[in-house]
């Protein structure tokens, strides 16, 4: 049996919808402590955090060119995902050139708009 949480946010108007879910097997146990899509005051940018086990996941999709502020990020990223545990943050940057943030302790910067992993330290 699947266990299932959704989450979703819809603009009917603008003929958008973005959603978040999260998935395990009944063997897995719960998938997350908490799943919440997070409000960035930009509706064309969404933002969705996971936490478990002492980590906190964080996908952030900008709808969007240009640069944007989610979840202590700054970046001009399409997509941004990133896991912290501890005092390190694994980050995956796609279709843009940067992305900083305080909490995970440092930016990662590509020439031009691409796709980067990286992992920062604080």
């Amino acid at each position: 049996m699947w266990n299932h949480s959704r989450l979703m946010e819809g603009q009917a108007e603008k003929q958008q919808a973005s959603f978040a879910s999260v998935y395990s097997l009944d063997a897995w146990g719960k998938p997350a402590a908490s799943a919440k899509l997070v409000d960035t005051g930009d509706p064309l940018v969404v933002a969705f955090e996971m936490e478990k086990g002492g980590a906190t996941a964080q996908i952030v999709v900008a709808h969007r060119p240009g640069a944007w502020t989610a979840l202590g990020w700054k970046s001009d990223a399409r997509v941004l995902v990133a896991r912290r545990k501890g005092n390190e943050t694994q980050v995956l940057v796609a279709g843009g050139t940067a992305a900083s943030s305080e909490a995970a302790g440092g930016e990662i910067r590509l020439d031009e708009p691409g796709t980067r992993f990286g992992t920062l330290r604080k």
